[in-house]
C-alpha cells in the first residue's frame, strides 16, 4: 500500500491503521462499529447489545461488498447462514418484507430503510 502511493499508483488509500511514514500524510476519519438489525418479534431485539455468539445459528440478509466485515462474520458467527445480495435494491426490499435479519456498518446505516426494526449492535471485542 505505502508502495503504491510512492509510485502514484494510488492517489489515496483508505485502511484501519495510521500509515506511519513522512513520506505520506496519514489522516484518522473515525470509527466504524457493526450492528444488526433484528426483527421486533426476536427476543433478542430487546437487549441493549448482542454477541457474536449470540446470533449463532440465524440466517441473515448481507451486502456482498462490505469489505472485512465479511470475513468477520463468517468467522465469528457460529453456524450463521449468510444470504448475499449485490443488488442493494434487492437488499432493501428482502429486509423490508421478511423477518431476516440485516448486517450492517455505522458508515451505511443511515442508507438503509430499517423501519419497524430494532437496531441491535454487536460487540466485536468478545463473544
Amino acid at each position: 500500500m505505502l508502495d503504491e502511493l510512492l509510485l502514484r499508483k494510488a492517489t489515496i488509500v483508505i485502511t484501519d491503521r495510521k500509515i506511519d511514514d513522512p513520506r505520506v500524510d496519514s489522516l484518522y476519519l473515525g470509527r466504524e462499529f457493526l450492528g444488526v438489525a433484528i426483527n421486533n418479534f426476536n427476543p433478542l431485539a430487546q437487549r441493549a447489545s448482542v454477541t457474536f455468539a449470540d446470533l449463532a445459528g440465524m440466517s441473515f440478509i448481507v451486502a456482498s461488498d462490505i469489505g472485512p466485515w465479511r470475513t468477520l462474520i463468517e468467522q465469528r458467527i457460529p453456524g450463521a447462514q449468510f444470504l448475499y445480495q449485490q443488488d442493494l435494491g434487492s437488499l432493501e426490499q428482502i429486509s423490508r418484507y421478511s423477518a431476516f435479519p440485516f448486517v450492517y456498518s455505522n458508515l451505511t446505516r443511515s442508507s438503509h430503510d430499517v423501519n419497524g426494526r430494532f437496531l441491535v449492535h454487536t460487540h466485536i471485542g468478545g463473544d
